[in-house]
């Protein structure tokens, strides 16, 4: 079976979102939120105390810059706005920071580095090489975890900057063409929260914020002339990154059967890509689907 075909066919796949960008929304899009949970207040009786009070499940807050979407660009605008006296929310969706550079997806910063310095260049300058140079003092063991902790520890010590973590940013509330509001939920605390901003910048994978301001948004890459980038693809195309399935293994010293789930889909091996894969110790995707789909809709 094609891989392709297998991934289409399954849904043991971990999504991989590239990163969003900003736009400005265009003019005539005021609207109202739409409401995701009902309006009510709580009556809760504490059995400790043997008395009641009322649980507000609405919080509002105002800031000079918003930015929604903790991976590594939201990481960078956050702290980069923060340094230069705004003060800042940084709003990330997951439990961790970092996004795909993270503990629950495993995706490396490379950037340049994958040229190997190839053009002599070839290094992370400003706020990319300061955390990772942290990572190598901290995290010398080289472990996501602790990883996702150097990245925890270099946000929240940062002056003006406030981080909201599992949070999602649901809805724009537009003044003309400007975005004056952001309706977030937050899982942790089963809390709406209201987030008021001079500034917005959307760094979320999909960039569902920004798309709800009715901003122009696009996917894909684009040609090398548009901004000048000469590592960027001669012409733009809609390549993007895929949803892949991550393999790992550990050497248990004795053979261990597989057992697979009730809802596993066989497969042919013999039809499959052949891969010389050289180590599973520390994840390997091998099954990718996208690239030049949308996957999304796919």
């Amino acid at each position: 079976m094609k891989r392709r075909e297998f991934l289409k066919k399954s849904f043991l796949t971990t999504t991989f979102l590239s990163c969003g960008g900003f736009s400005i929304a265009s003019q005539g899009n005021e609207f109202k939120p739409r409401e995701y949970w009902p309006k009510r207040d709580d009556n809760w009786k504490y059995m400790g105390k043997k008395d009641t009070s009322t649980v507000k499940r609405e919080k509002e807050y105002t800031f000079d810059v918003a930015v929604i979407g903790g991976g590594v660009a939201g990481l960078c605008a956050a702290v980069s706005a923060a340094r230069h006296g705004a003060k800042t929310v940084l709003v990330q969706n997951r439990p961790v920071l970092g996004g795909n550079a993270s503990s629950e997806i495993h995706v490396p910063i490379n950037g340049s580095y994958h040229f190997k310095n190839k053009f002599g260049v070839d290094r992370e300058t400003g706020i990319v090489e300061e955390i990772q140079l942290e990572n190598r003092y901290y995290n010398v063991q080289n472990s996501w975890e602790v990883w996702d902790q150097v990245m925890y520890d270099y946000v929240t010590r940062q002056e003006n900057l406030t981080l909201m973590l599992n949070t999602q940013a649901m809805e724009a509330v537009m003044d003309g063409n400007s975005i004056k509001k952001a309706i977030c939920f937050q899982f942790s605390t089963e809390s709406k929260i209201i987030i008021s901003a001079d500034v917005f910048i959307d760094c979320s994978g999909d960039g569902a914020l920004a798309a709800s301001a009715g901003a122009e948004y696009r996917t894909g890459r684009e040609g090398k002339a548009e901004f000048n980038e000469k590592y960027a693809p001669d012409e733009p195309d809609g390549w993007v990154m895929g949803d892949s399935i991550q393999f790992s293994s550990k050497d248990m010293g004795y053979p261990v059967p597989f057992n697979p789930p009730s809802f596993a889909i066989k497969y042919d091996p013999s039809k499959a890509n052949k891969r010389n894969i050289t180590q599973l110790s520390c994840g390997f995707w091998w099954v990718e689907l996208g690239s030049d789909l949308d996957i999304v809709d796919v």
